[in-house]
């Protein structure tokens, strides 16, 4: 049914709802980067993009993972384009 598709496609464009958010995924297309990267190419305090972060984790478009304390973040295609 045509609404099945719609109703399971409302949590990426709510995610994408937000400038920062579809910030995060334009600096990711040229690779990984941990979130201090991300402070430094978006201007915005830590704690900011580790919010933004947690909500696109929870959608789950991206691969976090830890490096000696330092969270990293890869981005899957569905998002880059």
């Amino acid at each position: 049914m045509e609404k099945d598709r719609y109703d399971s496609a409302i949590p990426l464009f709510s995610l994408m709802a937000h400038p920062v958010r579809l910030q995060i995924p334009d600096v990711l297309r040229r690779g990984e980067a941990c979130v201090c990267h991300l402070q430094a190419a978006l201007e915005l305090p830590q704690p900011y993009i580790s919010q933004q972060l947690r909500v696109i984790i929870r959608v789950n478009p991206c691969n976090p993972w830890q490096k000696n304390f330092v969270s990293f973040v890869s981005i899957l295609c569905v998002l880059c384009g």
